[in-house]
């Protein structure tokens, strides 16, 4: 269990053996040479060339040359041998454990203002105070190969996104009145409008666009790993903003790293694909609007020979037309500064 703590020992002596006879001995006197004492120094004094020392040295390597060492101890019944191996193995991954844990731990000088007056000098009077610091708590940008959950981190930067939005939002549009929302539309809709051709246009091509998909596509299976996809509807219960990557657009669409769930009262997770980027509709447009104003932009649709592109209410959608493994349309809102 010591192995690890000699090797740092024999590494800091080591340092200062060079810096002595190297840069500090000036006048001629003998070199230092201190004497190494972890195993590793034991073992090149006992024959173990540099080779093998270098192999063991490597985490690929390594294994082999210990899991070489480990056998032939106990093939020879050298068990304390064999035990030292394990102990030195065991407390290397305990440490590094502790240091990945831990590692982000201390502390620093943080600069503060002294008071001043008759008996002190005026300008700039300046001291220091100790400041813990504490690892950062970052999202992982990582695709579930264990389930996620960022639910703190997300709820503080949905606090945030949502004060710095405030202008953008519209108390009529929130997201749990949808019903609501639905029924002003319908209502404008029995006249000649901009709303009745996007009520029209959703209930004609609402089973063309996997608007599903497009809101929160979110699959957890049983072994941790999962795919969460989708995300480009402000508004939806299902999603928070997590990082803001650019400023509102110029026609209000978003540009931001996002969080999706499966339902309500269940965790968020990071999307997946497209390093968790996203691009979303307008913070006042709600998940209704949102679909129709999608549904009227397919309805309008070009194909300029690479993508699908058409536009509703100033903002332009990109469609993606389907496939053999999916069977309706995707899309999503295009960011424009």
């Amino acid at each position: 269990m010591v192995e690890p703590v000699l090797q740092v020992r024999d590494m800091a002596v080591a340092g200062a053996a060079v810096t002595y006879n190297y840069m500090g001995n000036k006048q001629g006197a003998n070199m230092w040479l201190p004497e190494m004492k972890s195993g590793t120094a034991e073992a090149y004094k006992n024959g173990t060339s540099q080779t093998e020392l270098l192999l063991q040295s490597n985490p690929i390597t390594g294994i082999g040359v210990t899991s070489y060492h480990g056998t032939t101890a106990l093939m020879q019944g050298r068990y304390g041998d064999f035990a030292e191996l394990v102990g030195g193995v065991t407390a290397g991954l305990a440490m590094g454990k502790a240091v990945t844990q831990y590692g982000g731990y201390g502390v620093t000088l943080k600069p503060v203002a002294l008071p001043t007056g008759m008996m002190r000098y005026q300008t700039g009077a300046l001291g220091f105070e100790l400041q813990a610091v504490r690892p950062q708590q970052v999202v992982s940008k990582q695709n579930l190969s264990t389930v996620t959950e960022v639910s703190q981190k997300i709820a503080q930067d949905k606090q945030t996104f949502s004060q710095w939005s405030e202008r953008h939002q519209d108390i009529q549009l929130a997201i749990h009145k949808e019903k609501q929302v639905y029924n002003q539309f319908a209502e404008r809709a029995k006249e000649p409008s901009h709303f009745q051709q996007t009520l029209e246009s959703y209930r004609k091509h609402q089973q063309d666009i996997d608007f599903k998909h497009i809101e929160a596509d979110v699959r957890i299976y049983e072994n941790g790993r999962g795919k969460v996809q989708g995300g480009h509807f402000t508004r939806s219960p299902d999603l928070v903003i997590t990082e803001l990557l650019e400023p509102v657009g110029s026609n209000g669409t978003i540009k931001a790293k996002v969080g999706m769930r499966q339902a309500e009262g269940e965790p968020f997770y990071l999307k997946t694909n497209n390093g968790a980027k996203s691009t979303l509709t307008p913070a006042d447009w709600s998940v209704t609007r949102s679909k129709l104003e999608m549904s009227h932009a397919f309805e309008n649709k070009t194909f300029d020979g690479e993508i699908w592109t058409g536009q509703s209410s100033g903002v332009t959608f990109q469609f993606n037309p389907p496939n053999i493994k999916i069977p309706q349309w995707r899309g999503y809102p295009l960011y424009e500064k």
